[in-house]
């Protein structure tokens, strides 16, 4: 009836029409045969834009909350990285410190071992020093036994030749 309509108005050939005008015509006919149609039709189309437009509102929605939940996300893992950093320079440092005990610990054992070793060396020089003495102690005793004994016999000697 449409395409009929169309004809009649002035134009002889048969005009091409395409889904979207053939269903335009449709609902214009229905609006023509029930004038109630239209207020229907307004109520519907409202209806269907209140629709599209809560379930965007429900996307946004849902965007602005994924968004809030990866930022969250984020800023927990950086918060757990600067926590293992943190952790991380303090293992160091305290490794550091162990370090440093460790090597002043190793300088004072060098220390010790060069004072015992000048100990010993004392030691042993005077124990050197002991053994030459006792050596010329002994010597000079030996000396004075000989003497002792070489008076004895000048003694009886002389006491024989008197």
């Amino acid at each position: 009836a449409a395409a009929e309509e169309i004809r009649s108005k002035g134009t002889s050939k048969p005009v091409k029409i395409d889904g979207e005008l053939m269903q335009k015509l449709k609902k214009r006919a229905e609006v023509e045969a029930n004038p109630n149609a239209a207020e229907e039709e307004r109520k519907r189309h409202e209806e269907e834009m209140r629709q599209r437009w809560e379930e965007e509102m429900r996307q946004c929605q849902l965007m602005v909350e994924e968004e809030a939940r990866r930022q969250q996300r984020m800023a927990d893992e950086e918060a757990m990285r600067q926590r293992q950093l943190m952790e991380e320079e303090a293992k160091r440092t305290e490794q550091e410190r162990i370090n440093e005990e460790a090597k002043l610990a190793e300088e004072a054992i060098v220390a010790l071992q060069k004072r015992l070793d000048e100990e010993r060396v004392k030691r042993e020089l005077l124990e050197e020093e002991a053994r030459l003495a006792k050596e010329a102690r002994d010597a000079e005793h030996q000396r004075f036994v000989e003497l002792a004994e070489s008076n004895k016999l000048y003694e009886t000697r002389i006491g024989e030749l008197e």
